[in-house]
């Protein structure tokens, strides 16, 4: 068992590196050419698409890879039923988006850049298959595809750039990822030997509402997730202007390259998490306070080494223009301590079927980061924008902990627990 969640791991994270230079290339090339200001704009848009990106997840990922895990037969039978789920929501975002372009007062390409955004992103709602894959302990071929589609978008996008393609044109080889990864995801799952019969009498509609009414509190929280994520730039383009939102989301693509190493522990680790909380209470505790203690040391080395190198790293990588992006990266680097710990906590959320937990939490993070934006940003610039963020990371991830009882218990029992 751990010699596959290590080689899981491994190949999880050779993936994840793979897709973060490519990306992360792409990025500091889309910033050299356009220039703060419009790479702001640019980011602007990505930002008002991406608070709609939950309408195509629902909050079933986490969820359909517990019954994963605990129903590997009836797998398909579940799959299919969040599908439903997720495709109906994705029609509600589509519909929302328009909404979106009409109380938006940028200009025409803005609006219609939004709204292709957004049908792009409904594609994402076949992400699914991937956590019947990791439930299997498959992670191979389902990196194959998200390397492949990242690869194939962004070398459009490069070609896209070199020649001086409109802001329209950036936006539609941005989100055709979503695309290339929908495709590769449906002719691996239906191609491949996975049982694809319904092995369980209850009808999918049934099964539908019943995984929605459990999701609807990890659905709503992710909402909440994405609220506190990106209403700093989309606060920062209002008060301060596109050319601000380019200097913060500069400093903010090198600072999350690394947030989403917590998540893929996290999800690797997910089997081992279902398996020990029903099996061994203690067990499970002490399991999570050694992923903490990893956690915490490799925080603390990634911290130092950034806050150090940022001028340097600026200045190579987005070169003279972007100085305004120091500050920003030393002080978001930090919120990465608080994305680990909450990796493990949402796993424990769902495993405790504290629902609405997770939900509280995102919007306790999603005000305090709103009403710390409205009081930084008009003194600090992005720089106070940068310390709003960080402390809504340590809100929703640690401070809230300590507002309900399950939450305490569960510091109690992490800090309990003996190796």
């Amino acid at each position: 068992m751990i010699n596959r969640d290590i080689a899981n791991i491994a190949i999880l994270y050779l993936e994840k590196i793979v897709v973060l230079s490519i990306g992360f290339a792409t990025t500091i090339l889309l910033a050299r050419s356009l220039g703060p200001e419009e790479f702001g704009l640019y980011s602007f848009i990505l930002a008002s698409g991406f608070l709609l990106l939950p309408f195509t997840q629902v909050g079933l990922n986490n969820l359909c890879g517990k019954y994963f895990n605990l129903y590997p037969n009836n797998a398909h039978h579940f799959f299919k039923a969040a599908m439903l789920v997720r495709a109906i929501f994705s029609i509600l975002a589509i519909l929302l988006s328009f909404c979106l372009a009409e109380i938006n007062d940028g200009l025409i390409v803005e609006k219609s850049s939004l709204l292709l955004l957004v049908l792009l992103q409904s594609f994402n709602c076949f992400n699914l298959i991937e956590f019947i894959y990791l439930s299997k302990g498959l992670t191979k071929q389902c990196s194959i595809i998200r390397v492949t589609a990242k690869l194939l978008s962004r070398t459009m996008l490069l070609f896209a750039v070199m020649n001086d393609s409109p802001l329209f044109i950036l936006v539609l080889l941005t989100g055709v990822e979503y695309i290339f990864s929908a495709l590769g995801y449906c002719y691996l799952y239906f191609s491949s030997n996975l049982p694809t019969k319904n092995r369980v009498n209850t009808d999918v509609v049934r099964t539908a509402k019943r995984l929605f009414h459990q999701s609807k509190w990890l659905a709503l929280s992710s909402i909440a997730s994405i609220l506190y994520l990106k209403i700093d730039q989309l606060m920062i383009g209002s008060i301060l202007g596109n050319e601000e939102v380019g200097y913060y989301s500069a400093a903010l693509k090198f600072s999350e390259i690394w947030f989403i190493f917590p998540v893929v522990i996290a999800n690797v680790f997910m089997t081992k998490f279902v398996y020990l909380f029903h099996s061994s209470n203690s067990t499970y505790w002490r399991f999570q306070q050694k992923l903490f203690k990893i956690a915490f040391s490799i925080c603390c080395v990634l911290i130092i080494s950034i806050y150090f190198t940022a001028d340097l790293v600026v200045k190579n990588l987005y070169g003279t223009g972007y100085t305004d992006s120091v500050n920003v990266l030393k002080i978001h680097i930090f919120a990465v301590i608080f994305v680990f710990f909450r990796a493990f906590v949402s796993k424990w959320l769902i495993l405790s079927k504290n629902y609405n937990l997770s939900l509280y939490s995102h919007l306790f993070g999603a005000g305090i980061n709103i009403i710390l934006n409205c009081i930084l940003i008009p003194s600090y610039g992005i720089s106070g924008a940068a310390i709003a963020s960080v402390f809504a990371y340590f809100s929703s991830s640690f401070l809230f902990l300590f507002l309900f009882r399950d939450g305490r218990s569960y510091i109690s029992n992490l800090l309990q627990s003996k190796d």
